[in-house]
């Protein structure tokens, strides 16, 4: 059975959260996850015990389907998707793959552009052979059309075949639409609007909860390239490599009384709430009460702030307490009448647990 924890970050209430952040049991059980996942990112897979236990971020595929994959393929299984969808849906397929599958914006940014002008001259100039007919040899096109993930199904999906015409003494790949398709100016300016106005398919963020055994390498972390990105024409640093690197996601580590370290992964934008109501759905006992603190043993209060503004970014261990408070309150007969006993064995749930590892 599986057991699914989750945030969403707009919800209020309890079951509207069960949706972000995800913990499969059959996955935690065999170790599948952490072990094929693993593997399957990268060509050196890490072995248990390695501290470098952070090889890439993973995500969850946005088609509904559990496919969870690192980031390095989750593209191409979105591809699969769309490549199907371009069979009955050309048009909301094509367009999904512009906007979900190319990260450089300014790139995409110009494409955008370009396509926008090629439907103007046609619905503006119907009967204007010139305009329908875009050269696939052109450099222009090749190197700002071309290359972004879709473009082409799109201008085929708007009616723009493919089609090789003669130029000068020899044949050379057109991109033709017919009259016919020209002369349904509604229909090319109702595609452009699509073109513009469709969000991004965005994977999801999987957590990849990870439980270890009590260590003395907790503050050891190690990040591979999936975490950040460089910004262009910076100098790699190996003395401080952290002073170039913008990072997208970090790695939190709670660390429970009994030394146990629970581990997820976050997007740098995400708040400390999210971490906290992530620990809350990972504890056996989700009602209670806790407080983090950071590790000059400070209660972490500024629930609103994003991991990013309290600097927890790439990397940081939380310690799982009780305010005096709590404590105070957990010493009382109805404290225990109400939730039974304080002491358990382990704070984390039992999945979780048959799962713990070595740092």
């Amino acid at each position: 059975m599986a057991l699914h924890v989750g945030i969403d970050h707009g919800a209020t209430d309890s079951v509207a959260t069960l949706h972000h952040y995800q913990v499969n049991e059959d996955m935690i059980n065999d170790s599948v996850f952490n072990s094929a996942m693993t593997k399957s990112a990268t060509e050196g897979s890490v072995a248990e015990g390695d501290t470098k236990a952070i090889p890439c971020v993973y995500f969850q595929c946005p088609f509904g389907c559990s496919a969870i994959y690192p980031t390095a393929s989750i593209n191409d299984h979105m591809m699969i998707h769309f490549r199907k969808m371009l069979m009955y849906r050309p048009l909301e397929a094509s367009v999904l793959m512009i906007h979900s599958l190319n990260r450089n914006k300014e790139r995409l940014h110009t494409c955008l552009q370009i396509l926008c002008k090629y439907l103007d001259n046609v619905s503006s100039n119907p009967n204007d052979e010139r305009y329908r007919k875009i050269s696939e040899h052109n450099k222009a096109f090749q190197d700002k059309v071309a290359i972004i993930e879709g473009a082409k199904d799109f201008l085929q999906a708007v009616g723009f075949m493919p089609k090789r015409l003669q130029y000068l003494d020899t044949e050379l790949p057109f991109l033709v639409m017919s009259a016919e398709h020209a002369s349904d100016t509604t229909q090319i300016k109702s595609a452009r609007q699509v073109l513009l106005n469709t969000q991004p398919a965005k994977a999801t963020l999987h957590q990849d909860v990870r439980v270890y055994y009590p260590s003395t390498k907790a503050d050891e972390f190690h990040f591979s390239e999936d975490f950040y990105d460089l910004p262009s024409g910076a100098q790699h640093d190996s003395q401080n490599p952290d002073a170039v690197r913008r990072y997208n996601y970090a790695i939190i580590r709670i660390r429970f009384p009994d030394g146990v370290l629970l581990q997820g992964t976050f997007h740098v934008n995400e708040k400390l709430s999210d971490v906290k109501t992530f620990t809350s759905l990972m504890l056996e006992k989700e009602w209670q009460p806790f407080v983090l603190r950071d590790n000059t043993g400070t209660i972490m209060s500024e629930m609103n702030s994003t991991l990013s503004q309290l600097k927890l970014v790439p990397g940081t261990v939380l310690d799982f307490g009780f305010s005096d408070t709590m404590k105070a309150e957990m010493a009382t007969g109805l404290y225990f009448c109400l939730h039974g006993p304080v002491k358990q064995e382990h704070h984390l749930k039992a999945a979780l647990m048959r799962a713990i590892k070595t740092l």
